[in-house]
């Protein structure tokens, strides 16, 4: 699997990057660079037309990517990342998955590492794809001079580093150990995408027993005046979200079956809130609340109780309005909590997403929903004038709407959105610049104006599409 080859990994990413910031502790350190691998697989699927790896936001960066690499988008491997995603729903987190599990690029040739399937990487990727990826990847490396590609970059790439650094000083990984069961052979990688936009992932890779690598693959979406990447202090909670993914998902995998009757019955409800933010099953969507509620007890350990809230908040206007007491739940969790972790009380977690199942029922059954927009989350549409259509699944408010946004992001509007004669169907003529993304909410925390004839409101929902260039 992926045994003898540690060393040479981090090796590949020390070429660019020296750093370490031990924090938690001598037992624990994290690592940040940016990784030639995750560069390379976000690369090859933003040239597939994958929305979710099209939302760069370093501006200069990306258009040197568009610019040293469109003319390779037939590549054989941008092809089989196209039939991937239609075939296997391979995306978002299997994207990253399958970079983590890698070698070195200088290594994609000589070092098969998909001989054998490895337990830790994502399941929509089999043993045969996955090598039929690796050499695939190789050739591309090989045709497009991708490794001149990053020696280009190195200095922003060293930037982007130290920012980080300079805000991960009060983040606390010995936290995880304390929360989690320990796992002593673990070692974090913090390892930033710079052509991921908002998108941030958790994966991890086994590299031999009792010994792995857990990532945060942390996406840029904020730059400074000179166009550089720009962290925040707000970041430190992305971070922990996505390196539990790495302790919550197995542990969901392996009490699926308890979970499935609550998780099932409750997806049903908010399917409609879920599938926009890409949570397509009920697996997804009981790992991401577990996260969630992880990440509460996290701030409220390390930044205090003021904190904890203002991530349930958050949360609620995520869709996600049961953390709040999904984290009280791990309260009583982290009192009791044993020398085995979580896993023991699990069937605590189990009754408690029955329990919301049957509450979260009762509120949606009132609620108007949203049937389907025009153009559709994650669509790639054509620029220009275009009518943007909302189909409701019953009579709204006459006149009544919200949609909430602001600043480049929001298309701008012609004239005022009307309903038809069923009050289902609401229409707006939106003005779409080419290469573009757009981000809005229909309702918000605090505008809600979106409601049914009867005066229940719509749930927030978040709204994003890209458009491709002018024709």
């Amino acid at each position: 699997m992926f045994n003898g080859c540690k060393t040479v990994l981090f090796g590949c990413l020390i070429l660019l990057s020296n750093h370490s910031l031990i924090m938690g502790g001598d037992e624990h350190q994290i690592r940040v660079a940016v990784d030639p691998r995750v560069e390379l697989v976000s690369l090859v699927f933003r040239l597939a037309g994958s929305p979710e790896y099209n939302m760069g936001q370093v501006p200069a960066y990306a258009a040197a990517a568009d610019a040293a690499f469109v003319r390779y988008k037939d590549h054989a491997v941008v092809k089989t990342a196209q039939r991937l995603r239609a075939e296997f729903g391979v995306s978002f987190d299997a994207c990253m998955s399958m970079a983590v599990h890698l070698p070195p690029i200088e290594d994609l040739e000589k070092n098969n590492v998909f001989a054998e399937r490895p337990s830790s990487l994502e399941k929509r990727w089999t043993k045969e794809e996955a090598a039929r990826f690796q050499k695939q990847l190789a050739q591309f490396v090989r045709d497009t001079s991708f490794s001149d590609f990053l020696t280009e970059h190195h200095s922003l790439y060293r930037t982007s580093e130290e920012r980080v650094h300079q805000i991960l000083k009060n983040a606390e990984l010995d936290w995880f150990d304390n929360f989690f069961a320990k796992r002593p052979g673990a070692r974090f990688t913090l390892a930033l995408g710079l052509l991921n936009g908002g998108a941030n992932y958790g994966v991890h890779v086994d590299t031999q027993p009792g010994s792995e690598d857990l990532y945060c693959v942390l996406g840029v979406w904020m730059v400074d005046a000179a166009g550089l990447p720009r962290f925040e202090d707000g970041m430190i909670s992305t971070v922990a979200h996505e390196f539990c993914h790495s302790y919550v998902n197995p542990l969901v995998h392996a009490h699926r079956d308890a979970l499935r009757k609550g998780g099932e019955t409750l997806f049903s409800q908010v399917q409609h809130l879920m599938e926009p933010q890409a949570y397509r099953t009920w697996e997804t969507m009981v790992c991401e609340s577990l996260v969630r509620a992880s990440v509460v007890r996290y701030l409220y350990k390390t930044r205090g109780p003021a904190a904890a809230e203002k991530e349930i908040q958050e949360q609620a206007q995520e869709h996600f309005p049961w953390v709040g007491q999904l984290s009280r739940v791990l309260a009583t969790y982290e009192r009791e909590r044993g020398p085995n972790g979580l896993s023991p009380f699990m069937p605590a977690i189990v009754s408690f997403f029955e329990g919301t199942a049957v509450e979260v029922g009762k509120n949606q059954a009132e609620k108007p929903k949203l049937v389907s927009i025009t153009p559709g989350n994650g669509e790639e549409v054509v620029p220009g004038r275009q009518t943007m259509t909302l189909v409701f699944d019953r009579p709204m408010r006459p006149g009544s709407f919200s949609f909430v946004g602001g600043g480049p992001s929001f298309p701008e509007m012609e004239g005022i959105p009307r309903y038809d004669d069923t009050g289902k169907v609401l229409r707006v003529v939106v003005h779409l610049k080419p290469e573009w993304t757009y981000r809005f909410s229909l309702n918000s925390a605090e505008y809600t104006a979106f409601k049914s004839a009867e005066g229940s409101v719509l749930d927030p929902i978040r709204i994003s599409f890209t458009t491709g260039k002018q024709q």
